[in-house]
C-alpha cells in the first residue's frame, strides 16, 4: 500500500509547514510516524527529527536513533548525518564515537550527488578529530544496516 505511506507523508509535510491546512507539528509528527512505518526514508527521517526535540511528540531519544537508522540504512545522507551526531555524543544510546565515524566514512563513499554531502565531511571531520589516530587509521566503513542489526529494529509508532 504505498500509496497510503505516500499520502501519510504528505500530510505530514502538509501539517509541518501548513500548506492547506492549519499547521500542527502534533499532526505532522502522527502522519510522519505512519509514513516512517511504512518504510518511506524521508518521513523516517522526519519523525526522528520530531522524536529527537520532542516536538509535537514526546521527546524520545532512543526512539530518534532507530528511526535515523532506518533512514540511514536506505541511503539518507542527512539521517546518517544525525545518527552520527547521536552516537557520538551518547544521545539515545550509549557514546560510540568510532562507529559514528565508521558510519560517516560509510557515507562519504557513497557516490550520491546528495546535497548534504558537504554536511557528512563536516561531521566527519569533527568526529575524526576526537579519535585517538590509531583508531582513525583503522577505521573501516560501517553499513547503517550493518550498525542496525546490532542495536535492533525502530520501535512501533504511536497511535493517536
Amino acid at each position: 500500500r504505498a500509496g497510503d505511506a505516500e499520502a501519510a507523508e504528505h500530510l505530514g509535510v502538509m501539517y509541518e509547514t501548513g500548506s492547506g491546512v492549519r499547521r500542527s507539528e502534533a499532526e505532522a509528527a502522527y502522519w510522519y510516524g505512519r509514513a516512517a512505518q511504512a518504510g518511506r526514508r524521508q518521513s523516517q527521517y522526519a519523525y526522528a527529527q520530531f522524536l529527537e526535540n520532542g516536538s509535537g511528540i514526546t521527546k524520545d531519544e532512543a526512539a530518534a536513533l532507530h528511526w535515523y537508522l532506518s533512514a540511514a540504512s536506505q541511503g539518507h545522507l542527512g539521517a546518517v548525518a544525525n545518527l552520527a551526531a547521536m552516537l557520538a555524543t551518547g544521545r539515545g544510546t550509549a557514546q560510540d564515537r568510532l562507529s559514528a565515524y565508521r558510519v560517516l566514512l560509510w557515507a562519504k563513499e557513497q557516490r550520491g550527488q546528495d546535497s548534504r554531502q558537504p554536511q557528512v565531511a563536516a561531521s566527519l571531520e569533527a568526529i575524526g578529530a576526537g579519535l585517538r589516530g590509531t583508531d582513525r587509521k583503522a577505521a573501516t566503513p560501517l553499513e547503517p544496516r550493518e550498525l542496525q542489526a546490532r542495536l535492533g529494529p525502530a520501535k512501533k509508532v504511536a497511535q493517536k
